[in-house]
């Protein structure tokens, strides 16, 4: 597992330069849309791990690999969460330094920030298993779904009051958001185990 995380993570350090510069830019903005996209953001970084080991054929040498279908897209999966945990870190730090260092103004709220990690996992969770199916190329619906679950996901956690000033009336909610991210993502990994397998096996 940590090998292919540290390809992955090899892989896309030229296109997380990228992703990583347009993510400090939606953090350090005094807004509660771009925070929370940036968060959502992450949600990309798996579909582009995909999309390189499509292009560079690592799939077929995987198969010479002491790897099972179940390693290769649970990686994916970690991967995921993890990207998605440091965008949310990252995020949290630079808001706080636009905010009290800087004075640019508030942003999102640690909550509403919160709510988009939470969403940002189930937009993975939901997606992934049909790009393991397809594959990137031919899945190009799972990205437009997501690319909609990220833009969708932005602009209404932002539009959420509640989520405006840190309550503990929010808690509630917040559990609920984190245990259906975790109750999506359980569902979710042995079904991408089973569509790459089948798509292994064509």
């Amino acid at each position: 597992m940590k090998a292919l995380l540290y390809k992955d993570a090899m892989v896309l350090w030229k296109q997380m330069k990228l992703m990583l510069l347009l993510i400090l830019i939606f953090a350090v903005i005094p807004s509660e849309f771009q925070n929370t996209f940036a968060v959502l953001y992450a949600a990309l970084l798996p579909y582009s791990a995909l999309a390189y080991d499509e292009r560079s054929r690592w799939d077929r040498m995987a198969a010479a690999m002491p790897y099972s279908a179940r390693d290769i897209v649970t990686e994916k999966y970690v991967f995921g969460w993890i990207a998605a945990l440091g965008t949310l870190a990252l995020t949290l730090v630079l808001r706080l330094v636009s905010q009290y260092l800087l004075h640019l103004g508030e942003g999102a709220s640690a909550e509403m920030l919160l709510m988009a990690f939470f969403g940002s996992l189930i937009a993975m969770a939901v997606t992934l298993p049909m790009m393991f199916r397809f594959g990137v190329e031919k899945g190009r619906l799972a990205m437009l779904l997501l690319i909609g679950l990220i833009c969708g996901g932005a602009a209404g956690v932002a539009g959420m009051e509640t989520f405006a000033v840190g309550s503990v009336q929010n808690l509630p909610v917040l559990l609920l958001a984190a245990a259906l991210a975790i109750a999506v993502n359980a569902v979710s990994l042995p079904i991408a185990v089973r569509c790459y397998a089948a798509r292994e096996k064509r």
